[in-house]
């Protein structure tokens, strides 16, 4: 029976504290606690951001998730929040590119002695190579009768051909222009030759009536005349003897070839 009375007060101990519930604690006022008891709502930033941003107000702010948080973390996600949402609304600056069609000039004192005395070393060991040609070339007899000395003379495209006794009879005196593979072959000649030594007199030209001929070379810009037997070129000197003779045979026979145009007034070599 007592266990039944027990039981019976317990139960109405119970219905008691349902219907009449305590009030929760008081706050505590110590400003140093503010993290017990205060109910805050954090902002759910993914939403974008409404018109009104800038103007400070708070109905766009809107969540749909609630948390309890601390006090001292409300301010800094709210001013978070709002930081972010503002620098979206703002542009970044944009850059007026300049284009410049001239590179701008270096003023003489930015380069100190040394830089400018490198720089004039670099222009002297670069220096310009002067122009090289094939001048002409010819041949001679000393001891004969009739065309003894037969010349071909090459200035620019133009080309003469004279061919004359040591008396100073000319019995020819022909023009011709250059084709294009004639300048080219004249420029040639002349290139492969720049830097190799080249003497002035080779062998006994023209010794016991054995005729001579020669070769005049222009390299950067300075003329030499290199002189051989007849028929015997030095090895250095046959491609350019191989051409004064086909330049002299086209001439003396008043037929154009791949490389030189005879002129119309040609007169053949008898």
């Amino acid at each position: 029976m007592r266990k039944v009375i027990a039981v019976l007060a317990a139960l109405a101990l119970t219905c008691c504290l349902e219907s009449n519930p305590q009030p929760s604690p008081e706050k505590n006022e110590d400003p140093t606690n503010q993290n017990v008891g205060m109910d805050v709502v954090v902002f759910d930033t993914a939403l974008p951001p409404q018109n009104d941003v800038a103007g400070g107000g708070g109905d766009h702010l809107m969540a749909e998730d609630a948390h309890t948080v601390g006090g001292d973390m409300t301010s800094d996600l709210m001013e978070d929040a709002l930081l972010d949402m503002t620098e979206l609304q703002v542009l970044p600056d944009v850059v007026e590119t300049v284009h410049l069609d001239v590179p701008p000039e270096l003023p003489d004192e930015v380069l100190d002695d040394d830089v400018a005395e490198e720089v004039e070393l670099l222009e002297e060991e670069v220096a310009v190579p002067g122009h090289s040609s094939y001048m002409g070339g010819g041949t001679f007899f000393g001891e004969c009768f009739g065309a003894c000395k037969m010349d071909v003379m090459v200035d620019g495209d133009q080309v003469n051909f004279t061919a004359r006794n040591w008396d100073g009879t000319v019995y020819v005196d022909n023009n011709a222009t250059l084709t294009a593979k004639g300048v080219d072959m004249v420029e040639a000649l002349a290139l492969t030759l720049v830097d190799v030594e080249l003497d002035e007199t080779y062998g006994c030209p023209d010794c016991d009536d054995g005729g001579g001929a020669y070769v005049i070379l222009r390299r950067n810009d300075e003329d030499s005349t290199h002189t051989y037997p007849f028929g015997a070129p030095p090895a250095e000197l046959e491609a350019c003897d191989a051409f004064t003779m086909l330049i002299r045979t086209a001439m003396a026979g008043c037929q154009s070839n791949d490389f030189v145009e005879i002129s119309e007034d040609c007169t053949p070599l008898g």
